[in-house]
């Protein structure tokens, strides 16, 4: 069967008005959860029965399934052959925080616009590509390869789910991730996240942050001597800082999250908290991470601007927690080929010099050869439906499941569909524009069926 490009379009549009299945992915609550976790769920409660709910729907579909140490669900449509093209999901999302227009969780539809956490990271591409297989079989077509939707329930802390995944499956022919911005990205960053630890001489008692460890901090708790609040409120209004109080007497410093690969678009509240703490009680440890963290570019550590295609090393003060004068503190780096997490290591420790520095987590960069027939025709698919996009493939700070693909995965959109839609992954008021749904469902449709008849 040879279908056109402009069939797609044709093909897709019955599928297109039904959104009740997004609506309810969207409603799970699938934010990591320590309390729930258990052997059967091994990442929460909520991760491990939206599995078993998309398990259900697959199956009434006529899809296979199978589910992998109960972290991992696989959705198949059988080939000709055994050879696997896959599209690499993830159903968690980052922690909730801020103030939302409608609640993160509710999946209200305002204005053309669906809005939750998930919505863009990434549960409308989840759903547009599970869609997508349906679609393919609907029609009667046995690809030349097996298609696979893969959907894992890690992705945003570790990514081990998806390592254990392929430890147990293999790796595919090839696979893309429907995550990232079209019109294809060709590598990643690599990623350092490393625990700095401290004792310090403080009059603060406690501090508390709340979001997850790759996103910019837009809340921070602060516990100060009852008898300071008074003078410490009136020194944060002459200084025009963003904070409120809280029922306790706490101060509130308040920032604007975003996703840690793209710091300039958030507001870091860690950072006026520090400077509070630095000049309000002169506290030099405080003036010392204000010094290092205040620039997201690694600028004071002496990390250089480098000439790479992946663009700049970023580093980002993300979390901070402080009990009993003991400091905590959770820094998440994005790196590109000019450094790597030792060096980072290394500059971060002498900037520090009276704390402790350890790396917790590095994966490193990644990147896919352009001279790549999967990836060539996806991009052929990608600007036949936008023949007025002239941008080309890049470099992302964002990290995806493609980099435990061994240059055999690709991150492929959604972001830059339309230039109009802001970008909102890990941020508040987080929503995609139905209005995208056809073009975005052709895309993908057409995505799978092209990659399994190369």
């Amino acid at each position: 069967m040879v279908i056109k490009p402009t069939d797609w379009d044709k093909i897709v549009q019955p599928y297109t008005g039904d959104i009740s299945l997004l609506v309810n992915l969207i409603k799970w609550p699938t934010v990591y959860d320590k309390q729930t976790v258990s052997k059967r769920s091994p990442h929460g409660k909520a991760l491990k029965d939206v599995l078993l709910w998309l398990k259900k729907i697959a199956e009434k579909w006529g899809l296979k399934t199978h589910l992998y140490r109960n972290e991992v669900l696989g959705i198949q449509l059988d080939g000709k052959s055994s050879n696997r093209i896959e599209s690499v999901c993830h159903v968690d999302v980052v922690s909730v925080s801020g103030k939302w227009r409608f609640a993160p969780f509710s999946a209200e539809v305002s204005e053309g616009n669906l809005y939750g956490r998930g919505t863009q990271d990434m549960k409308f591409q989840l759903w547009s590509n599970l869609l997508s297989l349906k679609i393919i079989k609907d029609q009667g077509i046995i690809p030349d390869r097996t298609l696979r939707l893969v959907i894992g329930t890690d992705e945003e802390r570790t990514m081990t789910d998806i390592k254990r995944y392929i430890d147990e499956a293999g790796l595919p022919e090839f696979a893309y991730t429907p995550d990232g911005s079209f019109p294809l990205c060709l590598g990643e960053k690599g990623v350092w996240t490393a625990k700095v630890f401290q004792r310090v001489q403080t009059r603060v008692s406690q501090i508390r942050t709340y979001q997850s460890s790759n996103a910019i901090c837009d809340r921070v708790d602060v516990w100060i001597p009852e008898n300071d609040n008074k003078r410490a409120i009136e020194f944060l209004v002459a200084k025009q800082v963003a904070f409120t109080l809280g029922e306790d007497k706490r101060i509130i410093f308040l920032g604007k999250s975003a996703h840690s690969s793209l710091p300039e678009d958030g507001e870091n509240a860690i950072i006026p908290a520090l400077k509070f703490i630095d000049v309000f009680y002169q506290e030099n440890w405080a003036k010392t991470y204000v010094k290092v963290f205040t620039d997201y570019y690694g600028t004071e550590i002496g990390i250089g601007d480098g000439q790479s295609r992946m663009g700049k090393t970023t580093l980002c003060l993300n979390r901070i927690r402080l009990d009993n004068s003991q400091l905590t503190l959770i820094l998440d780096a994005r790196y590109n080929d000019d450094t790597d997490d030792r060096e980072l290591e290394e500059l971060t420790a002498k900037s520090l010099p009276d704390a402790l520095v350890t790396t917790v987590y590095v994966d490193p960069v990644t990147k896919t050869d352009m001279n790549n027939r999967f990836v060539d025709k996806l991009l052929k698919v990608y600007y036949q439906a936008n023949p007025d996009d002239s941008r080309e493939p890049y470099y992302s700070g964002g990290v995806s499941y493609s980099k435990a693909y061994s240059g055999r995965c690709v991150a492929f959109g959604i972001e830059g569909i339309d230039s109009s839609i802001p970008k909102l992954a890990h941020q508040t008021d987080e929503h995609v524009p139905l209005s995208i749904i056809p073009k975005t469902l052709s895309i993908y449709t057409r995505a799978l069926y092209e990659l399994s008849v190369i």
